[in-house]
């Protein structure tokens, strides 16, 4: 029988990244050396089993799920190397290969990032989650599984905060913002446009910034021109 050898926290942050791949931080654990916080921070896990002729994956899976693979399951060893298993040119694939080691074997020494691939909503945000292990008998090119063993459950929850709210009216405000008019909210929650006195004061301040502000004269010419268009706006308005 296998078993996990390492040990697991009861929640993990995930990360998701332009490039697509959604990886666990700090897991199973942080690294040997202590936590990183930039970058990838985790280590291998370990589970012991028998090694002699056999092969084993780990994949990640809800908890109480359908397994992906079951004792007595035959799998090409093609199959599972070149649409399963995952490398450095296709980290996105679901299963990590073991290294054999003495009493078992280790999984992402490699320290690939820990890709969980699973896609969730409001509804599935308080599930668990498991990390299963496969062990195979290999005959030639064959793979007969004889063994499957799961982590203890644990929950993921993303880096990414919804917004609650919206205090501007854009999304960005530059740093400089010297130049950009405050859209303020009254108190039933209605933007007050600035008046054109106020614009025409803003403009003033513009024209007579130093040449060592660190807004660019560039920037004051949109943001002037950003102004103008603004008041053209309001007085169409209040016709």
């Amino acid at each position: 029988m296998s078993y996990f050898k390492t040990s697991f926290q009861p929640s993990y942050q995930r990360n998701n990244k332009d490039s697509g791949q959604k990886n666990l931080r700090c897991f199973p654990g942080c690294c040997p050396k202590g936590h990183v916080a930039r970058g990838y921070c985790g280590c291998a896990v370990s589970v012991g089993a028998a090694t002699e002729d056999r092969m084993a994956w780990t994949m990640f899976a809800l908890e109480g799920s359908q397994l992906e693979v079951k004792v007595g399951d035959e799998l090409s060893l093609l199959f599972a190397s070149k649409t399963k298993t995952r490398t450095r040119k296709s980290p996105g694939l679901p299963w990590i290969k073991g290294d054999s080691v003495e009493g078992g074997f280790n999984f992402n020494s490699e320290r690939l990032g820990w890709h969980y691939g699973w896609i969730s909503n409001v509804h599935t945000s308080g599930v668990s989650h498991v990390l299963r292990c496969a062990i195979f008998q290999r005959k030639g090119d064959v793979m007969i599984c004889v063994d499957v063993t799961e982590s203890p459950a644990f929950q993921v929850y993303c880096s990414r905060r919804k917004r609650k709210g919206v205090d501007t009216l854009v999304d960005h405000v530059p740093a400089n913002d010297c130049l950009t008019p405050t859209l303020k909210r009254s108190k039933s929650d209605v933007f007050q446009i600035p008046s054109l006195i106020d614009i025409n004061k803003r403009a003033k301040v513009a024209r007579g910034i130093p040449p060592g502000n660190p807004c660019t004269q560039s920037s004051q010419f949109m943001t002037l021109l950003q102004l103008s268009t603004l008041a053209c706006m309001i007085e169409t308005n209040s016709k």
